[in-house]
C-alpha cells in the first residue's frame, strides 16, 4: 500500500480508506507476532512460521518507514531461519518438501537489501531459475501464479519477469491468480516490463 501510494497508483477513494486498512493490518500483525522469537506466524490459531511470510512483513515495514521494527524483524529472521549454509523455509519443519514453501522460500531473499548482496542474489537467482524457473512459469508443481517471484527478480532479471507476465496470459481459471498477482502484474507493467518472452 505504501509503495502504491508513493508511486501514485492509488485512487482518491482508496487513499481515503488507507488509514483504516493500515490500522486493521497492524492489529492483525500484532496478533501474529511471537513475542519470544520476534517472528510472525502464518495463522492466528496455528504456530506455523514461514520464512516467506516474515520477509514479506519485513519489506512492508521497510516500505512504511518503520526502520527500527524492520531491523528487529531482520535480526529475528536470521536467528530463527538462517541455518548457516541454508535457510529453513518453515517451522515446524515439514516432513516432505513441496514447491510452497520450500522451493519458493529462496526467492524471497532476492529482494534488494534484505539478506544478500546484489551479487549473491543474482547468483542464487540464476541457480534457482535454471533449476525451477520453467516449473514456476508452467506451474507444474503448483497451480498458483506466484507473481511475487517475478517481482523479486524483476530488477536483476527483467526478461524473466516479462516471461512470467507472458505465461499467465490468457488468464485462465486453471491459474491460481490472487489480488497480489494482479498487483504485481500492474506494477511490472508500470515499471516498463512488457509481456514479450524470447523463449
Amino acid at each position: 500500500m505504501y509503495l502504491a501510494l508513493r508511486n501514485g497508483l492509488l485512487s482518491d477513494r482508496v487513499k481515503s480508506e488507507m488509514p483504516a486498512v493500515v490500522r486493521g493490518s497492524e492489529t492483525m500483525l500484532a496478533r501474529l507476532k511471537n513475542p519470544e522469537t520476534g517472528i510472525y506466524q502464518v495463522f492466528a490459531d496455528t504456530p506455523t512460521y514461514y520464512l516467506m511470510d516474515n520477509v514479506e512483513v519485513y519489506t512492508a515495514l521497510v516500505a512504511s518507514g518503520r526502520t527500527k521494527a524492520a531491523d528487529a524483524l531482520a535480526s529475528a529472521i536470521r536467528h530463527q531461519f538462517d541455518q548457516g549454509r541454508s535457510w529453513q523455509p518453515a517451522f515446524p519443519r515439514f516432513e516432505h518438501q513441496s514447491f510452497y514453501p520450500h522451493v519458493l522460500a529462496r526467492t524471497f531473499l532476492w529482494v534488494p537489501g534484505v539478506f544478500t548482496t546484489r551479487a549473491e542474489a543474482g547468483s542464487d537467482m540464476a541457480s534457482w531459475m535454471a533449476q525451477y524457473g520453467d516449473r514456476w512459469r508452467r506451474r507444474t508443481d503448483d497451480h498458483f501464479a506466484w507473481g511475487l517471484v517475478a517481482w523479486n527478480l524483476h530488477q536483476l532479471a527483467p526478461i524473466e519477469a516479462a516471461c512470467w507476465r507472458h505465461s499467465v496470459r490468457p488468464y485462465s481459471s486453471a491459474i491460481g491468480w490472487t489480488v497480489l498477482d494482479a498487483a504485481v502484474d500492474v506494477a511490472l507493467q508500470h515499471s516498463g516490463i512488457g509481456v514479450e518472452c524470447p523463449r
